[in-house]
């Protein structure tokens, strides 16, 4: 009697890239258990001598010159120890490599639709919180507000692909109900910079798909939600400009506090967390937050905290994906609209960037290498999958 032989480490590594991709929109506890083990597992693979798919060069090195840049940057800080909590953060960039190096030995589509399902799964949960009182914006209990609209926002692109995907299948009304969900909980969040983000992202996979319907959906929809008094409430609030620190909630505010500091920046930043040192109480008041511990823009961050040359490795690291995005929807047969979800994910994460930092916290950071993953699987292994899951 022959006895089917079970293969634990791909187990294991498959199980790790699911925990991690379930919990990232809403638990950090179980995405860093997720991130550790998927690391381990890599390494686990790597040390048995398991076939491995070749790392795509210039994104691997511009990767890792941004982390020893990071790393650096952080040592030569004058105050090393308020670094530590960005160097918690930034090790999740190593799940990358094990990502696409074992792509083989786990199904990219069960990745997204747990990606997909923990995002809706976070909406619900932050609505709930939201309709109870418990919060003044929808939000889960680990990331909050801006953290789960860039998740819905990053999601609904994928969602329209998987719901166009299985158009002709009962399992559409499923991801129907996702989309709406996440919808809503994107709403309650009431991020303005996260609902121009997924309204681009958005667009972009829907008129890829059908321009005309996208159009028409896009205006239905609008009408529909600007006729619920609440949510039209909700708009008009937000854009209000007789506030403490006007429409922008003090982004003007603090990108003017920069100039300053910028014009004397060190080539290795002032190094992480070191907003508070640079920006003096009396602009927080005129915010009207003492609570802001960030620049609320990405590259600004970068730029401050870790020096321009951190900054060109991260915009050169970033734009990769998108090249490969762009040039495998036509290269690949059969795939343009599924690198046009990712290509819509990518524009809408940055689309956010540029008013909020993605790096500030573990779960985006991890959405951000999720995505990134997507963009640069190789034809080989990603074709026939996809095309298995259609």
């Amino acid at each position: 009697m022959v006895r089917n032989h079970i293969d634990i480490p791909k187990y294991f590594f498959a199980g790790s890239v699911y925990l991690l991709a379930l919990s990232i929109p809403i638990t950090i506890v179980a995405a860093q258990i997720g991130a550790a083990l998927l690391i381990l597992a890599g390494v686990a693979l790597l040390v048995s001598g398991r076939k491995s798919e070749r790392l795509p060069l210039l994104m691997t090195v511009w990767v890792l010159i941004f982390l020893v840049l990071i790393i650096l940057s952080s040592l030569f800080s004058s105050n090393p120890p308020e670094a530590f909590p960005q160097l918690k953060k930034s090790w999740v960039m190593l799940c990358l490599f094990p990502l696409l190096a074992f792509s083989g030995e786990y199904s990219r589509k069960t990745t997204i639709e747990l990606f997909i399902l923990g995002t809706t799964l976070a909406s619900v949960l932050a609505l709930f919180r939201y309709f109870t009182g418990a919060v003044d914006r929808a939000a889960p209990f680990s990331g909050g507000y801006t953290t789960l609209a860039l998740f819905e926002a990053a999601a609904l692109p994928l969602a329209l692909w998987k719901y166009s995907q299985y158009r002709n299948s009962s399992k559409k009304w499923l991801y129907l109900v996702f989309g709406i969900m996440m919808v809503l909980g994107l709403i309650f969040t009431k991020t303005r910079g996260g609902w121009v983000a997924a309204f681009v992202g958005v667009m972009i996979m829907g008129l890829s798909l059908n321009r005309k319907r996208a159009m028409i959906g896009l205006l239905l929809s609008l009408v529909l939600l600007l006729a619920i008094p609440k949510v039209r409430g909700i708009v008009l609030e937000r854009f209000k400009t007789e506030k403490k620190g006007g429409v922008t909630s003090g982004r003007l505010l603090l990108y003017a506090a920069a100039t300053d500091p910028l014009s004397r920046l060190p080539l290795l930043g002032y190094g992480p967390g070191s907003f508070g040192r640079l920006v003096s109480p009396a602009v927080l008041e005129q915010i009207g937050d003492r609570n802001i511990k960030s620049w609320h823009s990405t590259p600004l961050e970068i730029l401050m905290e870790s020096g321009p040359l951190s900054l060109i490795a991260f915009l050169v690291a970033a734009l990769i994906p998108v090249r490969q995005a762009w040039r495998d929807r036509k290269k690949i047969p059969g795939q343009k609209q599924f690198r046009t979800a990712v290509l819509g994910s990518l524009t809408a994460i940055y689309l956010a960037g540029l008013t909020t930092n993605l790096l500030r916290d573990f779960l985006i950071f991890s959405l951000l290498i999720f995505l990134w993953s997507f963009s640069l699987l190789s034809y080989n292994n990603d074709s026939g999958e996809l095309k298995a899951a259609i």
